[in-house]
């Protein structure tokens, strides 16, 4: 999506955004000054279940703020229609009762525009759930413009750290936007949602709880299997530390809130009107919001890393480059590489059966100290022991890593051939990562084809590139955060403004 187009869709996000609250507003004060509260039965303080509207006597408080106008019983609730009066703003308590007691009390507040709202000033009033409507409207927006940009952005380079931030945030809204549409039917006014806002971060915290701690489980035992596989090194623990730093992570808001509930000689954490609960409320909120995104984000990784593994390039090649890797001591390909000089001969044949066109394999990979031979020696060998004819092979024989292969063996291809269509074979954990080391230097016409491995070689690979996602896109993961930190210091701040001034 080029600068124009993303520019045009945050003008015009920001725009709707302001129509939709504007028209919200509106219908609110058209509507708003009449209001019908519904008290359902199971509610009142004694339990009662049947009235008829003449056994309950209905008492304002203060009269002088609003008129009732109707009262009626439904077959589980009891509707009392008022009023505000011109003029007038306040709070008042009504009350319903029998000839024996109180059955239930509640609290309206009167806005000096004259829109009358229950329980709290922000609570719920007439017309109020076309603002749950417009935040579903803008969340589906958002997905739409999420989407639009994964398709193209992935259309012309599925090897780049921006197609998985986008994956997460797509993981993100969608979750939000399905929240927010299952509200809507009981929206209760802007204090609900505001709380609705908290529990989407906590409900998706919540129900990939049970995951993350199979996850972590997992991780666990495959990185000890890749540890007695590989060798004692550093980055083998990689899954291990993510999977455990998100379980804390998870359960750090819960514990936090859980010990200051405990210093009641120090906080009130139980008095809604005191700043630690605000604070309290504040850090819990950002802290879910941040756990669910960054959950968002791994389960990005996760899902293109496999889309880039299982993808088949394009039958139009000329070339593919075969990445090498350590092999026997006796100078034959390990398991490992011989799966990636397979893969690279499957696909030929499938090139062949569907366009008839062949291929020129290029084996890359120069001689360690420890080995006797070269790694593209090593692969040339093998491909003419299974009839790859000598003259359908361009050896690379100079580089030593990934980097080099992929830059070497590019230059190698296009000496020859300026125009050619290029792939390459790896092992599948290894594609995503080779692709992204191809789009670094610049190379964006190249495709990956995986071959199958072992699955503890897997994870640490999706840990790894969801700790470069988050380094190399840094800055727009940054303003992500940015953005949640305003937007959940603005709702608390509302949340507690309410709950101090107003109630």
């Amino acid at each position: 999506m080029s600068k124009k187009e993303k520019l045009f869709w945050v003008i015009l996000i920001i725009s709707l955004s302001a129509i939709l609250f504007g028209i919200s507003y509106a219908i609110m004060l058209l509507t708003g000054k009449t209001y019908t509260a519904k008290e359902k039965y199971r509610y009142f303080e004694y339990g009662k279940t049947e009235f008829e509207a003449d056994d309950i006597t209905v008492t304002v408080e203060d009269e002088g703020l609003i008129n009732i106008t109707e009262q009626k019983t439904d077959k589980d609730a009891y509707l009392i229609t008022m009023t505000s009066i011109p003029g007038k703003s306040g709070s008042t308590y009504i009350t319903l009762s029998d000839s024996e007691s109180v059955i239930h009390t509640f609290k309206i507040f009167v806005h000096e525009s004259g829109i009358i709202t229950k329980d709290s000033f922000f609570g719920d009033c007439s017309g109020d759930t076309i603002f749950s409507i417009s935040i579903a409207i803008i969340l589906g927006l958002l997905l739409f413009v999420l989407i639009r940009s994964f398709k193209l952005s992935s259309k012309e380079n599925l090897y780049n750290y921006g197609n998985i931030a986008l994956m997460g945030l797509i993981i993100y809204v969608s979750f939000a936007f399905i929240y927010q549409l299952t509200c809507i039917g009981d929206y209760q006014g802007l204090l609900r949602t505001i709380e609705n806002i908290f529990d989407i971060s906590f409900m998706f915290v919540l129900y990939s709880f049970p995951l993350a701690i199979l996850m972590s489980l997992f991780v666990t035992v495959s990185n000890i299997v890749l540890l007695v596989k590989e060798g004692l090194n550093p980055r083998n623990l990689i899954g291990t530390f993510i999977g455990f730093s998100l379980i804390v992570a998870i359960l750090f808001p819960a514990l936090l809130e859980e010990f200051l509930y405990n210093q009641v000689m120090i906080v009130e954490l139980h008095n809604p009107e005191s700043l630690i609960n605000f604070i309290v409320t504040f850090i819990n909120c950002l802290l879910y919001q941040y756990v669910a995104f960054s959950e968002c984000i791994l389960l990005g990784t996760i899902i293109i890393c496999i889309k880039a593994a299982k993808h088949i390039p394009e039958f139009n090649k000329d070339y593919i480059i075969i990445l090498g890797c350590k092999m026997l001591k006796d100078g034959t390909p390990t398991k490992l590489l011989q799966g990636r000089i397979d893969r690279a001969v499957e696909f030929r044949e499938m090139q062949k059966k569907a366009t008839g066109k062949s291929i020129k394999f290029v084996p890359s990979g120069g001689k360690g100290s420890d080995e006797i031979i070269s790694e593209s020696e090593c692969m040339k060998n093998y491909l003419i022991s299974q009839g790859i004819p000598e003259s359908d092979i361009l050896s690379e024989n100079s580089s030593t890593n990934t980097y080099e292969n992929i830059k070497f063996s590019y230059d190698l291809i296009k000496n020859e051939n300026k125009d050619a269509a290029i792939a390459y074979s790896t092992t599948n954990y290894h594609v995503m990562r080779a692709g992204l080391i191809a789009s670094e230097q610049g190379i964006n016409d190249i495709e990956g084809i995986g071959s199958k491995t072992k699955s503890y070689f897997w994870i640490n690979a999706f840990f790894r590139e969801f700790i470069a996602t988050i380094v190399k896109e840094r800055k727009l993961l940054l303003s992500v955060l940015v953005i949640l930190f305003v937007f959940i210091l603005v709702i608390s701040g509302i949340y507690y403004i309410s709950n101090v001034f107003f109630a």
